[in-house]
């Protein structure tokens, strides 16, 4: 199969992105890019249904890397690559063990993908913490030594932090049990942890003031245009729900703030915002091309304006929600949405800042 369409390459940053604001959702949807690539998608390959994975771009090879999850309630480990050309399953030489709810993040400095952690069989019958580390070259995976491992936590945050200019890893502190609080926003749960990944290993920065630990449903992005840091998530508290197998669905929250935190970092302290309303279970990622952070949820496409969330769109195709992470190469939001009914079927969507379009499904 090939199908070709015409997007965007260069990524845009709006004059007010430069000075740390964001830009309004009118605003983002009247930008046009200056100049458009013809892209061929010549592969009709799609990684398999799953959940609880990840994606990362990766800079040196100008690609999103795609590894492992849970696929028909089994732990998966293979690896895979997007890029203008649609995906491609790649097979290196070494691959960590098959798991979900890891924690996964480029890492300047070493110009590798930095993976920690996970489980298999993640919430039922043989359920098993994995906890070693990770860097992916491109072309192979090689395990990293570290004195010390991180308090392990079902989806822990990865990422680099623009502030600080280190890789970061929000987790437990050390001595937390395999169960940790769940962020229960009526509890006195303690706050997430910082752990750093240096040449020598992890290294435990300590707990400064901020956010609950979380099972998952959340998110630490940069925010474009500056060295601050958003947090952002989603989880009705503890004894909120009747069972687990009510999918989250825990009484009315139509401001999204019910269930929702939002904290910014800038390297020293977090800062716990105030939004009016906020989106509800979404992928978070940091997007250059307008100036924002942008959240993505089953129905709705928001953006952070920098004092609160506001809905940019609502055409948010039904498959598209899923692991998503901005390309900027093709100056696009990429998102892999997997649908769970009798036929499960993935679709790789792409969001130019105004419209979505399919690049790849099975």
């Amino acid at each position: 199969m090939k199908i070709a369409w015409l997007l965007p390459t260069v990524a845009l940053l709006s004059a007010c992105a430069s000075t740390g604001s964001a830009p309004t959702p009118a605003s983002i949807r009247t930008q046009q890019p200056p100049a458009y690539q013809q892209l061929a998608i010549t592969s009709d390959l799609a990684p398999p249904p799953r959940d609880l994975t990840a994606m990362v771009y990766f800079p040196p090879l100008a690609e999103i890397v795609l590894f492992g999850g849970d696929e028909n309630d089994h732990s998966v480990g293979d690896t895979w690559a997007f890029n203008q050309h649609g995906w491609t399953e790649l097979h290196p030489a070494t691959s960590p063990t098959a798991r979900a709810q890891f924690a996964m993040a480029y890492d300047p400095a070493l110009r590798e993908i930095v993976l920690y952690g996970g489980c298999t069989a993640c919430g039922s019958l043989g359920f098993h913490i994995v906890q070693d580390t990770w860097a992916f070259d491109g072309t192979t995976w090689r395990q990293m030594t570290s004195l010390h491992l991180p308090t392990y936590e079902p989806s822990p945050l990865l990422s680099w932090d623009t502030a600080t200019r280190t890789l970061v890893l929000l987790a437990p502190p050390p001595g937390y049990g395999v169960n940790p609080p769940n962020g229960d926003f009526n509890s006195s749960g303690g706050a997430l942890g910082r752990w750093s990944w240096r040449t020598a290993g992890w290294t435990w920065d300590g707990s400064p003031p901020g956010p609950p630990l979380m099972i998952q449903g959340a998110s630490f992005v940069p925010e474009p245009g500056s060295s601050t840091m958003l947090y952002y998530s989603y989880q009705p508290y503890s004894g909120s729900c009747p069972s687990i197998a009510t999918g989250f669905r825990c009484g009315s929250d139509p401001t999204g703030l019910r269930y929702s935190q939002t904290w910014t970092w800038d390297g020293r302290a977090f800062t716990r915002e105030a939004p009016t309303v906020a989106p509800v279970l979404a992928a978070v990622v940091s997007d250059p091309r307008v100036g924002s952070v942008v959240a993505v949820t089953k129905s709705q496409v928001w953006i952070w304006s920098g004092t609160t969330w506001q809905v940019i769109a609502s055409n948010v195709p039904p498959t598209v929600f899923g692991p998503a992470e901005y390309d900027p190469e093709l100056g696009d939001v990429v998102v892999l949405g997997s649908t769970t009914s009798a036929n499960p079927r993935t679709t790789t969507w792409v969001w130019d800042g105004s419209t979505w379009m399919t690049a790849a499904g099975n």
